[in-house]
């Protein structure tokens, strides 16, 4: 990883598809970095997320999950935030109005991570129906899905997912674990 001049660490390139003015979807290149808790700019463009994306969704809890490492001292801890943003150039301050999702992950142990948020903006996700047709990208979920999976390809990735969501988690190879319906793994490659 490398830093970045808005002090989040950039992890990697990562390929979404982006509507062009045809209307026609075509793969493009965005960034996969880890926000830096300690960095104003960084919470800063977290905590306007909910107030961008609207109330019902997982932003506002990352970004209060993120304060709280911030505030609490434990910024080295084995919790990571990732975004997805279109940036790609001109990093001096990470825009929030280019961030296209958001996940927070836990590393638990040396063979398990814990997939515990992962939000993609209303605008763009397939799960919101007033936007299905309308989104300027598509892929975001599962580009940022994989790349948080290829990070640690050697770990099994839990998650406690919601109804609405769980085909999505299917299609990317999780299976249901436990008593409970929502939990779900993907093993281990």
């Amino acid at each position: 990883m490398s830093q970045i001049s808005f002090k989040a660490n950039f992890v990697k390139p990562v390929i979404v598809k982006k509507k062009d003015d045809n209307h026609n979807y075509a793969n493009t290149k965005v960034s996969l970095v880890e926000i830096d808790v300690d960095n104003k700019g960084d919470m800063y463009a977290l905590k306007e997320l909910p107030q961008n994306w609207g109330p019902d969704n997982f932003s506002s809890d990352i970004y209060n999950n993120a304060k709280k490492r911030h505030m609490t001292g434990d910024v080295d801890s084995d919790v990571h935030t990732y975004a997805v943003t279109s940036q790609n150039h001109n990093f001096q301050t990470l825009n929030s109005d280019k961030i296209l999702g958001v996940a927070e992950l836990i590393d638990v142990d040396s063979k398990n991570n814990k997939l515990n948020l992962l939000q993609v903006n209303p605008d763009y996700s397939k799960s919101y129906v007033y936007s299905k047709d309308n989104r300027k990208y598509k892929n975001v979920g599962s580009s940022m899905l994989n790349s948080l999976i290829n990070l640690a390809p050697d770990k099994n990735l839990n998650v406690r997912t919601t109804q609405w969501v769980e085909d999505f988690y299917k299609k990317h190879d999780f299976e249901k674990v436990g008593n409970s319906d929502l939990d779900y793994l993907r093993s281990a490659k």
